[in-house]
Formats: structure tokens, sequence, C-alpha cells
């Protein structure tokens, strides 16, 4: 069988190189895939052609606050979002807590922090997996046995209105 692990898709929005390259490789390391995007701009292009399990934001990027990524994306196709700051301020954290944001956390993180969010980025990527091959992983469908298979395992369910599945109180 050529079953693969499902990769969660992991967005790091933030200009400093050492930051992207760290959790880039945390996120090879934790089963995700990493797009990294030092911009506002890549980030947006890069949100409306895939869609992330995990979007890391960095409040102080060149063209912009990485918070504005939320007024332009459709927050329902992504998974969690996440800031991340080395220069955290009352009103961002304002901001942060009036949007989707999970979680604002300050730099530098623990490896620990970091791990623990890539991790729930791979579980979501699990569950959208099984959602999108009915629950079975993608064994269903893939070869003739399995299409033999799947009926006998899962035989359809038919009541006609004739039928009802509550006994009648004279049976007890």
């Amino acid at each position: 069988m050529n079953w693969q692990e499902p990769l969660g898709n992991v967005l790091i929005v933030d200009d400093n190189s050492e930051f992207q390259h760290a959790a880039s490789g945390l996120a090879r390391l934790s089963n995700c895939v990493p797009f990294p995007a030092t911009t506002l701009q890549e980030a947006r292009r890069l949100t409306r052609d895939e869609n992330f399990d995990l979007i890391l934001i960095d409040l102080n990027l060149p063209d912009g606050n990485g918070l504005d990524l939320l007024d332009d994306i459709d927050l329902t196709a992504h998974g969690q979002i996440v800031v991340v700051t080395g220069h955290p301020t009352v009103e961002s954290a304002v901001r942060a807590v009036a949007t989707p944001v999970v979680e604002y956390l300050v730099k530098p993180l623990g490896p620990g922090v970091l791990s623990g969010l890539l991790e729930r980025a791979h579980v979501r990527a699990q569950l959208r997996q099984t959602e999108q091959t009915g629950g079975l992983g993608d064994m269903i469908g893939q070869s003739a046995p399995m299409q033999e298979l799947s009926p006998k395992v899962h035989p359809p369910t038919m009541l006609t209105s004739a039928q009802s599945t509550t006994p009648h109180p004279s049976e007890g």
C-alpha cells in the first residue's frame, strides 16, 4: 500500500532569517511543510494558493503589521493563527485578542512551545485527510480488492417508510 503520512502546512511570516530557519527546520522535524514569507505581500499570495494548518505571524514586517494579514484571508480555510513577536505591545495584544489568534508569544521561544504548535498542525493535517477520504485514510478506492471489500464492510443501510427502528410497545 502506498499510504503517506499527511504533512501539516505551516506558514511562517517573519522577516528574521534566523527565526525563519529555526522554525522551518523544526517544522520539517514535526512532519510539517514550512512556507516562509518575509513580507505581508508574500504571505497574502501564499494564503491565496494554499490552506495552512498553522500560521505564525510576526508583527513588525517590512510592509506592515502582520495582523493585517487576517483582514485579507478566509479565516475558516486555515488552522491555528499564532502571533510571534520580539516587540510586544499592549496595543498589539489587544488587537490580537479581538481576532482568532490562539496564542500571542514573545521571542525568543522555547523549543517546546513551537514543537507543541507544530504537533497540533500535524494532527490537524491528519484530521483534514480523514475528512477528505471518508474516514479510512487513502485506502478506500485505491485498489480493486478494496473496491470489492468496501461494500461488504460498510453495507448500505436503508429504511423504508414501512420500517421502524423503534419497537412497538407490545413488542417490549
